[in-house]
C-alpha cells in the first residue's frame, strides 16, 4: 500500500514540480506563444502528457528547445 501511494505522489510530484519550475522562470516562458492562463496549461499539459509517455503536446509550444527535452526526458524516464 505505502508503494503505490509512493507511485501515485511520485506521479503528481514529476508534472506539478516541472510545470512549477517552467511557469516560474525564464526556461517555459520564453517559449509560451500566449502568456496568460492558456500559456499555464501549455506548460501544465506538457508535462502531463510527458509523465504519461505519449508524447502529445499544445500547438504554440515552443518545447523543442535543450531544456525542455532534458526536463521532459527526466519526467519520463522517472
Amino acid at each position: 500500500m505505502r508503494f503505490a501511494v509512493l507511485a501515485l505522489f511520485t506521479h503528481a510530484v514529476l508534472i506539478l514540480g516541472g510545470t512549477a519550475l517552467f511557469a516560474a522562470t525564464s526556461l517555459g516562458q520564453a517559449t509560451v506563444q500566449d502568456p496568460g492562463a492558456h500559456g499555464f496549461s501549455e506548460i501544465l499539459y506538457e508535462f502531463t502528457s510527458a509523465a504519461a509517455n505519449n508524447g502529445s503536446g499544445f500547438e504554440g509550444l515552443g518545447d523543442g528547445t535543450g531544456p525542455w527535452n532534458i526536463a521532459t526526458g527526466i519526467v519520463m524516464l522517472l
